[in-house]
């Protein structure tokens, strides 16, 4: 939960947001940019995630999918 919380931190929610509200305003260039800063900031987000787990498979790192059972 720690983890989700610390990504849900870094998601370009604000930029949504605003992007959405200059295209209400009649600032379309602008909120069009701002979009695409926020689908590009997205786009990072999922592709470091996707690495990270690419690479600990490739490290042969254990199954955090299935822990040994302890005790």
């Amino acid at each position: 939960m720690v983890v989700a919380g610390g990504l849900m931190i870094l998601l370009p929610s604000v930029r949504i947001v605003s992007a959405i509200q200059d295209a209400i305003n009649a600032f379309p260039i602008t909120a069009a940019g701002r979009l695409v800063s926020s689908l590009v900031a997205f786009a990072g987000l999922t592709a470091g995630i996707m690495v990270a787990v690419f690479a600990a498979d490739a490290a042969q790192h254990p199954d955090w999918r299935n822990p040994p059972m302890v005790g």
